[in-house]
């Protein structure tokens, strides 16, 4: 039988989530509170200002290390956040999986319907 040879091949993550924005959003899309932190370390809780709500959107985005993702999200509405969103298509294809420096590059966007938002404590829970 013939011998096959593969390559072991360690794909990485981003270290840290760099340029990280989390924006909160009413039902209908107007901005309602957020945060951004230049680094976040990843497993750690966040001190995220929010507003009570039964039911809201959640806008994170990670714009990676050299912002990836020029746009900020800053108070303007989901639908304009929507329109103007873009990421670098050059830096993203660009990324190696197997160099750090690489990976903590990589843009995340994450779109959360229907949340709800209480506050136990001083703290603000989703």
């Amino acid at each position: 039988m013939p011998q096959v040879l593969t390559r072991d091949v360690t794909e990485l993550t981003p270290d840290a989530l760099y340029n990280l924005e989390i924006r909160q959003y009413n039902s209908a899309g107007t901005h309602l509170a957020g945060t951004t932190f230049a680094q976040a370390t990843i497993g750690t809780a966040l001190d995220v200002t929010l507003q009570v709500s039964d039911d809201c959107q959640l806008v994170i985005v990670t714009r990676g290390d050299g912002k990836t993702v020029k746009t900020e999200l800053g108070t303007r509405t989901l639908q304009k956040v929507q329109e103007n969103i873009t990421a670098d298509s050059t830096v993203i294809s660009r990324i190696n999986p197997t160099d750090q420096s690489s990976m903590n590059k990589m843009p995340y966007v994450l779109h959360l319907k229907h949340v709800k938002v209480v506050q136990e404590s001083g703290k603000y829970i989703i």
